[in-house]
């Protein structure tokens, strides 16, 4: 079941994303957090997450994600959504209370997943639907946190 909405991540050009991140800095009022390469497994991707005000059940960032050159699975994902759609709104995550118990109910209404389960990364697990026409080509991202988790992104962990 779906708790709430934890994560906006916006595709961007590698080159557009210091300007991007500057931006969101001053609208915000806040730092950015540079994204480490183990919260992305498919790897292939710069990003920085901008984050909000703190709250359990509140949307904890907005992600600005932008493809690397080197191959990689993430990389190539950004790049396909980009072309497409451009610089845009690609992935909203959520937060769930059983990611197995939900992917199962988004694959019984026709959602594809990017693993065949759930997989670790480095605040819990999760997975991510494949592009979906009738959400206009968004991915959704569904997640459990480990404990402590948020409170280690937000220290740069």
């Amino acid at each position: 079941m779906i708790q709430f909405l934890k994560v906006i991540d916006i595709a961007v050009k590698l080159e557009n994303l210091d300007k991007a991140t500057r931006t969101w800095e001053k609208l915000l009022q806040v730092e950015h957090i540079p994204m480490k390469e183990e919260y992305n497994p498919d790897g292939g991707v710069r990003a920085n997450h901008l984050p909000l005000p703190a709250g359990e059940l509140a949307c904890h960032a907005i992600g600005l994600m932008a493809p690397k050159d080197d191959g990689s699975a993430g990389g190539q994902v950004l790049r396909e959504h980009i072309e497409r759609y451009g610089e845009s709104v690609y992935l909203l995550g959520f937060m769930v209370d059983d990611v197995h118990k939900t992917q199962q109910e988004l694959i019984e209404k026709g959602f594809e997943f990017r693993w065949p389960e759930p997989t670790r990364y480095a605040a819990g697990i999760h997975n991510i639907t494949k592009p979906h026409e009738g959400l206009q080509g968004l991915s959704i991202q569904i997640a459990c946190h480990d404990k402590g988790a948020l409170d280690r992104w937000r220290d740069g962990e």
